[in-house]
C-alpha cells in the first residue's frame, strides 16, 4: 500500500521505532537471530523505497542486514548484504518464539491506515495484524 510520506499515522509510528531503539536492541541481545529492521534504499531509478531485512550481526551501533523485501522501482542486480547505522532505520521487529511480534509500529501504522480508508481488513491482513504485540 502506497502511504504519503507527509501521513501523520506514519510519520508517529517510526518516531516511536526510533524512540524504541534500546528496546530493541535488548530484545536482540536474547534473541540474536530474530531481529528484522526496515530501512531506506536508495534505487537506481532515484526513488527511495523501505525494505525489511534480517538483521545478522550488530556491533555498537553498526548493523549488518540481509535485505529480505526486494525494491519494486529498481532495475537489475542489487546487494543483498548491507549495513546500516541503527540510527538510520526506521522500524523493527524481534519475533520471540510463542509470543506476539515486538515492534513492527510502520507494520501497525499501515493496518490502522487501511482500516481508516477501507473499513476493514481483509482476514489475511487481520491474521497478520493480530501476529502483533
Amino acid at each position: 500500500m502506497e502511504i504519503n510520506k507527509d501521513n501523520p499515522t506514519m510519520i508517529a509510528a517510526i518516531k516511536n521505532a526510533k524512540n524504541s531503539i534500546d528496546q530493541f536492541k535488548k530484545l536482540l541481545d536474547l534473541y540474536p537471530k530474530e531481529g528484522h529492521v526496515k530501512v531506506p534504499f536508495l534505487t537506481n531509478s532515484g526513488e527511495t523505497e523501505f525494505l525489511w531485512g534480517d538483521v545478522t550481526k550488530i556491533m555498537n551501533s553498526d548493523l549488518d542486514i540481509f535485505l529480505t523485501t526486494p525494491p519494486i522501482t529498481h532495475d537489475g542486480k542489487m546487494a543483498r548484504n548491507v549495513k546500516y547505522s541503527l540510527y538510520d532505520i526506521v522500524d523493527w521487529t524481534v519475533t520471540i518464539p510463542d509470543e506476539k511480534i515486538k515492534g513492527g509500529f510502520t507494520m501497525k501504522a499501515m493496518f490502522e491506515i487501511y482500516i481508516d480508508k477501507y473499513g476493514e481488513l481483509p482476514e489475511i491482513l487481520l491474521q497478520e495484524k493480530n501476529m502483533y504485540e
